[in-house]
């Protein structure tokens, strides 16, 4: 999935969820109530995280090298498992997030569904 990245988002987004028994984070965009729809991106099988309260405007991409590095030896996941890992920037003003996961996903949702 990488080759769809990077994504940009003119929304705000925010944390949602993070569900420690599935090691899954959630992240929505929220606001503008005159949006017809939000953005879920779930990262699934999530081994590290440096999150920020918000992000407005926002994009997904992939973290770069020295990035990735820090966030996999923060994790302290051993360098023969590091292929197996997808390490994303989360990019708004400022220092970027970072998150170490195995996959994720991006959906759009109707706000009726919400």
């Amino acid at each position: 999935m990488n080759e769809s990245l990077p994504v940009f988002f003119d929304r705000k987004f925010k944390p949602w969820r993070y569900s420690v028994s599935h090691s899954e984070l959630e992240i929505r965009s929220v606001g503008r109530n005159s949006d017809s729809d939000f953005i879920v991106l779930k990262f699934h099988n999530v081994i590290a995280m440096k999150l920020k309260t918000h992000y407005d405007p926002l994009t997904l991409a992939i973290a770069d090298e020295s990035q990735a590095e820090d966030i996999l030896r923060f994790a302290d996941l051993p360098e023969s498992d590091w292929n197996r890992v997808k390490c994303l920037a989360l990019k708004s003003d400022g220092e970027d997030s970072l998150v170490a996961c195995v996959g994720y996903t991006m959906r759009t949702h109707s706000r009726r569904d919400e």
